[in-house]
């Protein structure tokens, strides 16, 4: 950030999925060319509870410049 560019780019972004009951998993996608997210992500992070996800993407947003979170329809 500086004064003449305030808001800090994207740089990647997190999505929690569901797979099971106790089965939440984190994808990173990173930012790619010309402002589009790479289709393919890694896994980051695997909870058994929605919380414990969610709680973990929290940290890594406070930790990390530049990370948003996608919504999941099916989440």
């Amino acid at each position: 950030m500086s004064t003449y560019n305030p808001i800090s780019p994207v740089r990647f972004a997190l999505k929690i999925r569901q797979f099971a009951q106790d089965s939440h998993w984190v994808y990173r996608y990173e930012m790619g060319h010309h402002g589009l997210l790479n289709p393919v992500p890694r896994i980051v992070f695997y909870a058994q509870s929605a919380e414990d996800a969610q709680r973990w993407v929290t940290q890594q947003q406070s930790r990390e410049k530049g990370c948003v979170t996608i919504a999941d329809s099916t989440y």
